[in-house]
């Protein structure tokens, strides 16, 4: 199991767990805020699993910080009216 924090983006520290197995990779990404606000009105983590033989464990790891950061982006969207599309 690989455990880190990627990134902070928008106010949100994201982080994510990697497993894996010997055909597939599992990954688990949560956001927690980083103002005094704790675990309050953040948006929902999301978890997905890849095939090993189709995609390496760093390109399912950028696909997930990238699939991070649109859902924090459509979450903001959504909290201020806008119409997006859903991620």
């Amino acid at each position: 199991m690989i455990s880190h924090e990627i990134e902070t983006y928008r106010g949100f520290r994201v982080r994510m767990i990697l497993e894996e197995t010997p055909t597939h990779w599992m990954c688990e990404v949560t956001f927690e805020r980083t103002d005094s606000l704790g675990r309050h009105d953040v948006p929902t983590g999301f978890g997905k699993d890849a095939d090993k033989s189709n995609v390496s464990a760093l390109n399912f790891s950028i696909a997930m910080q990238s699939e991070a950061r649109t859902l924090i982006d459509w979450w903001f969207a959504n909290r201020i009216g806008l119409k997006c599309p859903s991620p």
